[in-house]
Order: C-alpha cells, then structure tokens, then sequence
C-alpha cells in the first residue's frame, strides 16, 4: 500500500514538474520577448536564434553566411524581425506555403530561398495600396494572432482563388507550385489566419508551411522608387497592380486599427476618413492635376512629420556600423550629384 502511494506520488510530481517545465519554456521563449545581442555573425545564426526563440521557422532568400550585427532585448517577435530586416535593408511578411505532397513544399521553399527568381512557383501576397502608414502608422503584425478579412473569398472555388483572396484580406504572403490549382470544396470559417490554411490545405488534401520570410526588397524600374520604394507587388505571381476591393481594404484596416490602444486608434479613424476623401477627390482629377495634387500632400508639415519619425525610427533599429555605411553612402551620392553641376 505504501509502496503504490509512493509510486503515485512520484507520478504525479513528475507530471506537475513536466506543466511547470512546459509554463516556464513558454514564459522564457514567447512571453519574455526575444532578445538576441550578437555582432557580425552569419545569418544563419541569427535565423536559429529566432526560430528557437520565437517558436517559428525564419527562411530567407539572404545569402545566409551575411555577416549581421543584431541587439535586441525582450522585444516582441515582429519588432525583432523589424530590426534585423533594416539592417539587411530587406523586408519580411509572415508566409505559408501549400502544396500536394512534403516533396512539393520542398520544392516552393528552395524557390524562395533562391534569390529573387521564384521559378516554378506562384505567389500571392497584396500590399494594401496606398500610404497606409499615413493612416495607422507603423504595423508589425502579430504573427500569433493574424486574421484575415473573410469578405476577400466570395465567390473562390480554387486555390489560386482563395490564396490570392486571402492574400487581398491579410497581412502574409503565400507560395504554391506553379502548375497546381486544385478546387477547394469549403472554404475556411476559422478567424485566425494559420486556422484558416490549415483548412484550406485540408479541403484540397495538401500541406502547408507557416514561417517568416525575410526577403531582399525587390526593384522594378516600371514602379519607380515611389510608393513602396519601387518594390514589384506581387499578386497571383504575375507582378502586376490589380485594382483592390475597397470593402476588403477598409475592413482590412479596421483590423489593424481595432488593435491599436483607444487614442491611437481614434486618431488613426480620423486619419482614414480623411485619406479617404482625398483618394475619392483625386480619382476626379486628370494625371497632371494628381500628379500636382500628390506634391500638394508631399509638401504638407504633417506628412513630413511622419516621414521623419518613420525615419527616425528605422536609424533607431539600425547598428551604429549600418548607420556610419548610410551616412557614408549618402555623403559620396551628395559629392558625386555636386560634381556633376
């Protein structure tokens, strides 16, 4: 008798100790923030790092011997990301890939990881067009807490369809083998976004991959340098602009503004109403007069105001070595625009 409480006592510690362990694991990877204090070390080593420390897989098409200097102390997961992405001057988005077998979602995966050629994959992700900064301001998404705007899929009956909708209505991005387009049966009920995959992937029989992607910014000539920096959007893999749904985007900002503490997101409101009737007002207009009208706002204190705190704010996520290569850059580009008057 003594002997079998004993035994139940050793189990029954070793059970609590395990929920104890578990509780504390969780507590040091993900409710203490992420802090990382490395100088000049490959990638790869920053990549494992947030990995183990953020409890989700980082891929990216960065040479990963790049040697990167990186401090950050209990931060959240995306400001972390934020961080590194400004010192390599790239950009990175939450992403899920989807294919038929494990083989397929190898394949996409080492598509996006090869530099900026993407062969033989198809991918889906809509930038809200438009200054959205000018509205809300900074967004680091919640890569836990994603959801997406289910008005984005009425109407989808394939995966090409339903991707490039939930692509439309979320903040993440999306990859698929090029040739695969199965028909999705029931489209997904789940609010939170990786929910929502996880049942799209089940309807067609599939898999699916979530990770973050840190990604090098891409440059396209046709866009420029102006809104997004001249960054080739991507929206069913065919690199072009496609008029977004206006009830998709409004509803996609609500979103993000609902997550914002009350003054903030009262601003942001008073924001967006005002952004949105200078879009209904300049899509009257004829090129030349918005053309004009878009050096109007450029001009105005307050838009200069954010483009310097948003400035201000990515020196501030910057290494001193990365700050003294901008200046560095910016000094010569300044001498070599002196030299040619």
């Amino acid at each position: 008798m003594n002997l079998s409480f004993s035994r139940q006592t050793v189990l029954i510690g070793a059970a609590l100790f395990l929920v104890v362990a578990f509780a504390g694991h969780r507590l040091f990877f993900y409710d203490g923030g992420i802090t990382i204090r490395e100088k000049q070390v490959p990638l790869s080593v920053i990549m494992g790092q947030l990995k183990k420390k953020g409890g989700i897989p980082v891929h990216s098409n960065i040479d990963p011997n790049t040697l990167v200097t990186m401090d950050v102390q209990s931060v959240p997961l995306a400001e972390a990301m934020e961080v590194l992405a400004t010192e390599l001057d790239a950009r990175w988005m939450p992403y899920y890939v989807l294919a038929p077998d494990k083989a397929g979602l190898s394949q996409v995966l080492g598509a996006l990881e090869a530099g900026s050629g993407r062969e033989g994959v198809k991918t889906f992700y809509r930038p809200l067009q438009g200054p959205a900064e000018w509205v809300i301001g900074e967004h680091l998404p919640d890569v836990a807490r994603l959801t997406w705007v289910k008005e984005a899929l009425a109407g989808k009956k394939d995966m090409v369809g339903v991707l490039g909708g939930l692509a439309e209505g979320s903040d993440a991005g999306y990859a698929i083998p090029l040739d695969w387009n199965p028909a999705i049966g029931e489209l997904p009920k789940k609010k939170l976004l990786g929910k929502a995959v996880a049942q799209v992937a089940d309807s067609a029989k599939a898999r699916n991959y979530a990770f973050l992607y840190l990604h090098q910014r891409e440059r396209n000539p046709a866009f420029g340098g102006g809104l997004g920096q001249g960054e080739r959007p991507q929206s069913g893999g065919n690199g072009q602009w496609e008029r977004q749904n206006q009830d998709v985007v409004e509803k996609r900002l609500a979103l993000r503004m609902a997550s914002l503490p009350e003054s903030e997101r009262v601003e942001a409101e008073k924001n967006w109403v005002q952004q949105k009737n200078q879009w209904q007002e300049m899509e009257k207009l004829s090129p030349e007069e918005r053309r004009a009208k878009v050096q109007v706002i450029m001009e105005d204190p307050a838009f200069q105001e954010r483009m310097e705190e948003r400035a201000e704010r990515r020196d501030g996520r910057s290494s001193p070595e990365k700050r003294r290569d901008r200046y560095k850059s910016y000094a010569e580009r300044k001498k070599q625009i002196k030299g040619s008057n």
